[in-house]
């Protein structure tokens, strides 16, 4: 994330598979990726995943979609400290926010949910 110019924060890293999803789908540019460390720390919502966290981001694309990132949290090894890994990052067409997000979110800024839902839904 620091080559990519982003402002990160102490043990959060982003997984090799991540950016050669960027480079093949090009549907999340380098721009939106720089503000994932951030918004992290503020997400709209996060929904449970099988072994991860999804996080629905507070950033859109140049097309207007949705940003979301798939966030695991893992102990280093070296001192147990824990660790941010960004497994994905994705962005979906908002016609589909609804349909995707329908479940109820473990976490969710409700200010900000209700714009996307009046914006989207």
């Amino acid at each position: 994330m620091h080559l990519l110019g982003a402002d990160v924060q102490k043990n959060l890293y982003i997984s090799p598979k991540a950016l050669v999803g960027l480079l093949d789908n090009n549907s999340v540019g380098v721009e939106e990726l720089k503000q994932v460390p951030k918004e992290l720390t503020d997400p709209i919502a996060v929904f449970k995943s099988a072994g991860s966290y999804l996080y629905l981001l507070d950033i859109h694309t140049a097309n207007d979609n949705i940003v979301f990132a798939n966030v695991k949290f893992i102990a280093n090894k070296a001192d147990g400290s824990p660790v941010t890994l960004v497994e994905d990052v994705q962005a979906i067409p908002n016609k589909y926010f609804t349909k995707t997000f329908i479940r109820s979110p473990a976490y969710c800024n409700r200010e900000k949910w209700q714009c996307l839902l009046e914006q989207y839904g």
